[in-house]
């Protein structure tokens, strides 16, 4: 009798050590999602730490992600940061993405600016390569910032040349908190012009530039789909001359 209460007792233990969760070929009809954020409110001409994020994204169902799942960028272990599936509050019923991150200091020079992300969990694997996906990202202008002038243009180099945004880049005075100003952002390849609004106040203010390049994968494999965009904002302290 007591051998047998023992066994009851010791099965669920033995049940628990399993993976939790559901393997990769679950998200198969999914996508891939990376995301790189570099940085924000510094110097535009001066390079940041910055965080990659990968993110499953459910195809037809809503599953969670097995416990043992792994993901290597360029062979460094990234944080598995949520296993997903589904989520019931009041509001309703949700489907979270299951996560994981990367946090990586300023690329020294030389180093490989291409990204390679593989998840896995013994029983598949989802590969997707993105060139520049690590590359330091910069806006270099071509006038002094220290003093702007109403109706003046403004003109900046990014780097890398190769990049293609997938909105607009904006860049705006922010004097105060919840007051913007817009300047009007034209592009032209790799350089950004911006013609300074003339309601902007005179004064001490701060310009802020934010850019979101979309970056193509030359290899995608485990899911439907995948996509990578990177974060990138900076901003400068100026004036605004009379």
């Amino acid at each position: 009798m007591d051998t047998f209460k023992a066994a009851i007792v010791l099965l669920p233990l033995v049940a628990a050590c399993g993976p939790q969760g559901q393997p990769l070929a679950a998200f198969a009809s999914g996508s891939l999602s990376l995301g790189s954020d570099q940085g924000i409110n510094l110097p535009p001409d001066q390079s940041a730490d910055l965080t990659v994020v990968a993110q499953l994204l459910p195809g037809e169902s809503c599953p969670t992600l097995t416990d043992d799942a792994r993901a290597l960028l360029n062979g460094m272990p990234m944080r598995l940061e949520a296993q997903g599936g589904p989520r019931q509050t009041a509001d309703g019923n949700y489907c979270d993405s299951p996560s994981f991150s990367l946090h990586l200091p300023a690329a020294a020079p030389g180093a490989p600016s291409d990204g390679r992300l593989e998840i896995s969990d013994g029983s598949g694997q989802v590969t997707v390569v993105v060139p520049l996906l690590l590359a330091t990202r910069t806006l270099v202008p071509r006038q002094s910032l220290s003093t702007i002038s109403r109706g003046e243009h403004l003109s900046f180099d990014w780097s890398p040349s190769e990049d293609h945004f997938f909105s607009q880049p904006q860049i705006f005075f922010n004097p105060v908190v919840n007051e913007y100003y817009d300047l009007a952002v034209a592009q032209a390849g790799s350089v950004i012009a911006a013609a300074v609004p003339y309601n902007v106040p005179s004064g001490a203010t701060h310009l802020q530039t934010n850019m979101y390049p979309a970056l193509t994968a030359t290899e995608c494999s485990g899911v439907s789909s995948c996509t990578a965009t990177v974060t990138w904002i900076r901003g400068v302290a100026t004036t605004v001359a009379p």
